[in-house]
């Protein structure tokens, strides 16, 4: 026990050795000078002291001036590892600020540097030294509790060539769904410009990506289509030009913060490679994705885009539920008025981010017009119980329309198609010649008396009728001079019965 004891204070007196001291001859006047807090303010970087090169970083420590008169004071910043000091701010002289402070007075002092682009990968203490100007042997505290991570994000493999040669100057947010460029929502569509000028080489084709990172810096797919993060242009040398992406931000993506960066390359040399973090204003931007308490959409619809009247048309939708709550009830709704069609199916318990397959189903009308019809799906949700009904329904912009061209078709129920029947024997006249023709519409029966009628009528009519049908038969007895010879017509859309008699 007595041999453990003296073995940890051994190793404690030799900690306490060889620990670095950032004030000059160690701590003093600690009841007159205190640091309160040191903050990473997360300026450029998403991550609490996880830094990388050229982040923007500010550094926020708050002080206090415990002693009875105002002062001059001096706040510095070194890095370590170990007893190594080592390089991390591009400009040294942005690690240390003089200020004046009144009696018992708080202030917070901000330091504010660029990390530099060389700068090693690795983990390293933060040392703060406060003290008083001039006075540092008796007035100086220090704070040594943070642990600042560099890290390097190569998307280039060979690394990047110089701007000089070639730069991708910036990458906008064109905010077309969202009202606030970087801040998204799962299901907005979104618009990235990205300008890259090439300044030295000859003409070339040039593919730019754009490539998303979570917090842990791993690489994730944002967009529904991957292949609309990716576009080429061919550049002169001294040319700009300007990349459009168009992309919808995909529905079950996490809530959380984003880097997005763009990568350039050659065509034929990917070592001819370049790549920028997203920037607005100098500052690096972090994509907030945050999803809507409450939105129910339309994500997807599938159907035909022709159709007959009569005949069934059916169409499957995905709803999903993009809000951060689950909807009781929720209802997808298609419509066309000139169709006459409003139809509506409740969905139960949808959870947040959950799609579902549902399937519209139902029949074009006979008098629909035989045009294009655009049928719009939407949704409605936030159901209140109490009085029965939907609190919020889904935006134009998030609604769907289908085009649906209707063209004639036949009412099978209705139309029974007739086969018309005509025997001529050779030297035989029917007393009776009927004719049948079938429509779905009426059925008319139109009879009239040849010859012997009790009133006095012209017989020119009716003989011009007899000698018509004499005609008729005569033609028929050439063709059928063996055995009879019989004929089947479909007549699918006019019913009408003519019997003429010969007396």
């Amino acid at each position: 026990m007595k041999k453990s004891l003296i073995l940890f204070l051994t190793i404690l007196l030799v900690t306490q050795a060889s620990a670095f001291e950032f004030c000059q001859d160690g701590e003093a006047g600690k009841s007159d000078l205190r640091i309160v807090s040191v903050n990473d303010m997360l300026k450029d970087n998403s991550k609490e002291w996880t830094w990388e090169s050229l982040n923007k970083i500010e550094i926020e420590i708050r002080v206090e001036n415990k002693e009875d008169s105002q002062g001059t004071y001096i706040l510095e910043a070194t890095f370590r590892d170990g007893e190594d000091k080592i390089r991390v701010a591009e400009n040294s002289e942005d690690l240390e600020k003089e200020f004046t402070l009144s009696s018992n007075e708080r202030e917070s002092i901000s330091l504010n540097f660029e990390v530099e682009e060389d700068a090693d990968v690795g983990n390293y203490e933060l040392y703060i030294k406060f003290y008083k100007k001039d006075s540092e042997k008796t007035r100086c505290v220090e704070n040594s509790e943070e642990t600042i991570k560099i890290e390097k994000i190569e998307l280039c493999e060979s690394g990047k060539v110089d701007k000089e040669d070639l730069e991708i100057q910036y990458i906008r947010d064109e905010t077309k769904d969202n009202e606030v460029a970087w801040t998204w929502t799962p299901g907005d569509d979104i618009e990235i410009t990205v300008s890259l000028e090439n300044k030295e080489y000859s003409q070339r084709t040039f593919i730019t990506e754009l490539i998303a990172l979570d917090e842990n810096n791993n690489e994730i797919s944002i967009a529904e289509n991957s292949a609309n993060l990716k576009e080429e242009k061919e550049l002169d040398e001294d040319e700009t030009e300007y990349f459009e992406f168009g992309f919808k931000l995909k529905s079950n993506i996490p809530e959380g913060e984003y880097t997005l960066y763009a990568k350039t390359y050659d065509e034929e040399n990917d070592n001819i490679c370049t790549s920028l973090k997203a920037y607005d204003k100098s500052n690096s931007k972090i994509i907030e994705i945050n999803k809507a308490e409450r939105k129910v959409i339309i994500k997807d619809i599938e159907g035909p885009v022709i159709a007959e009247t009569f005949s069934q048309v059916e169409y499957e939708a995905t709803i999903i539920n993009l809000g951060g709550e689950t909807e009781g009830k929720a209802l997808a709704i298609a419509y066309n008025y000139q169709l006459g069609l409003l139809q509506k199916i409740e969905i139960k318990d949808l959870e947040s981010g959950e799609e579902r397959k549902i399937n519209f189903s139902f029949t074009i009308p006979e008098n629909a017009s035989l045009s294009q019809h655009a049928i719009l799906f939407s949704t409605e949700f936030e159901y209140n119980e109490k009085q029965d009904y939907y609190k919020s329904s889904s935006d134009e912009d998030d609604d769907i329309k289908k085009y649906l061209t209707i063209s004639q078709g036949i009412n099978e129920e209705e139309v029974a198609p007739a086969e018309i029947e005509i025997i001529i024997e050779n030297e035989t006249i029917p007393e009776t010649l009927e004719v049948i023709e079938e429509t779905k519409m009426q059925t008319t029966t139109i009879t009239g008396n040849a010859i012997g009628s009790s009133e006095k009528k012209s017989i020119l009519p009716i003989t011009i009728v007899i000698i018509f049908l004499v005609i008729i038969i005569t033609i028929f007895s050439v063709y059928k001079k063996s055995k009879p010879r019989r004929y089947n017509h479909i007549q699918p859309n006019i019913t009408r019965r003519y019997t003429a008699r010969l007396n």
